[in-house]
């Protein structure tokens, strides 16, 4: 932009719309379409045709005029132009600063020329298209719409399914494409074209990745294949769920009958089952809990846990040394006296070696009492009786200290093993007693 000569001139260059030279000004016109038109018979089939007039270097009102058409519906720079019976010439002027610009446009008549006489010719082939879950050439003959011609082409579809077939002049076959350049689209290529020894694959550099006298194991000698990504499930040809092969999950899990390893077995779990046991039978694991043999659910299992504990169904060493047994402990079923365990011993009457007489009731041999030596005076007894011969009972007391036996028979020796599981709660320890009881009923002494 040129420098500010006065106040006028910075007026003048500060207005919106500046017509520096008049000859840069220019009226563009445009037809909705080429002309009016009408058919073979005369009629006018398009009466109408709207003009609009677009202005380059010029913002003011457009002025429509015309010759051999009327106007119409004139709103802002376009009008409607309606067919008077001949060619029409329409003319948009605009006044700008006192200089006049103008455009005309010929909206010529368009007329159909009468039909020929003419024989027409024969159709070309043509490409058409059927719906079907099956190629069936009955279904491809009535697809096309005239007499079949050679090149016809037909696709059956559905959702589904897809087939396209090309008429030969005596049958339908399946279509194939020629291909110029490197260019090969999908689904265009049929397989039985491609045969074998005349194909080799190559990388863009030129190196052949499979010749066309070779198979694909002849390109992959052993251990050549460094990196190889599989995007599903692999197993051997003579898989049998359970049975027989082997099977290699993509998530990592494998399915074999035999496992052999020259170095370390290593993971997270090696089971034979999950932890806990789950079902019946016979099985083992060996994992981050523990190792667990045998089935819980059996009440037959040896777990040794991660913690230090030892567990069965009827033994238990907690970490801390604590010993739960859980039934009779028979330390030696000759020993007459009562065994004493360190702080804790039992004590036997004297009259466990008499005669008693034959008796359909039960009698009294004695009683049995724990006797703690250094206890803190809080104690859980749980007493266990085991009957070689005749018919004894053992009732422990109401706190479980004491223990009184009581058996019956004729002419019976009457033999049991008692042991006492005494927990000294105080002191969070378990000791364990047993004695032997013998009584004679009948006649004679128990020598």
């Amino acid at each position: 932009m040129s420098a500010v000569l006065n106040d006028r001139d910075a007026i003048l260059q500060a207005a919106t719309v500046r017509i520096v030279n008049p000859k840069n000004a220019w009226i563009n016109l445009t037809a909705s379409a080429p002309g009016f038109h009408l058919n073979a018979a005369g009629q006018v089939d398009l009466a109408k045709v709207t003009v609009t007039a677009d202005l380059v270097g010029l913002d003011d009102a457009v002025t429509f005029t015309a010759v051999g058409g009327t106007l119409s519906n004139a709103v802002g720079r376009s009008v409607d132009v309606t067919y008077n019976g001949q060619t029409a010439i329409v003319t948009a002027k605009v006044v700008s600063n006192g200089d006049e610009f103008q455009r005309a446009l010929i909206i010529p008549v368009l007329r159909d020329g009468a039909s020929g006489t003419g024989t027409p010719g024969a159709r070309g082939a043509g490409h058409y298209y059927g719906s079907g879950t099956a190629w069936t050439d009955a279904l491809a003959n009535i697809t096309v719409p005239t007499a079949k011609v050679v090149g016809d082409v037909v696709t059956i579809s559905s959702g589904t399914y897809v087939m396209e077939k090309r008429w030969t002049g005596s049958a339908w076959i399946e279509t194939g494409t020629v291909i110029n350049g490197g260019l090969i689209v999908t689904g265009s290529v049929l397989g039985s074209a491609i045969k074998a020894g005349t194909l080799d694959i190559r990388k863009a550099d030129g190196t052949v990745i499979v010749r066309a006298d070779s198979t694909i194991a002849d390109q992959i000698p052993n251990g050549a294949l460094s990196f190889v990504q599989i995007g599903g499930d692999l197993s051997s040809t003579n898989y049998v769920n359970g049975q027989s092969g082997w099977y290699l999950e993509r998530n990592g899990d494998i399915w074999v009958n035999n496992l052999r390893s020259r170095g370390y077995l290593c993971g997270g779990a090696i089971s034979g089952w999950a932890w806990p046991a789950a079902g019946a039978g016979a099985g083992f694991y060996v994992g981050p809990q523990g190792a667990l043999f045998g089935n819980r659910s059996d009440n037959l299992w040896l777990a040794l846990l991660a913690d230090g504990t030892i567990d069965s169904k009827n033994f238990n060493v907690t970490p801390d040394g604590r010993v739960t047994i859980n039934g009779a402990l028979i330390i030696n079923p000759q020993i007459n006296n009562p065994t004493t365990i360190t702080e804790f011993s039992v004590s036997i009457p004297s009259i466990q070696k008499n005669s008693q007489a034959n008796s359909s009731s039960y009698v009294t041999y004695g009683t049995l009492g724990i006797n703690p030596v250094n206890g803190s005076g809080q104690y859980q007894c749980q007493w266990q009786i085991s009957v070689e011969s005749g018919d004894v009972i053992l009732i422990p007391s109401t706190d479980g200290t004491v223990a009184t036996i009581k058996g019956r028979g004729s002419n019976i020796m009457a033999l049991a093993s008692v042991s006492v599981t005494v927990v000294d709660t105080g002191k969070n320890i378990t000791k364990i007693a047993g004695a032997f009881i013998r009584y004679q009923h009948g006649t004679g002494q128990i020598s």
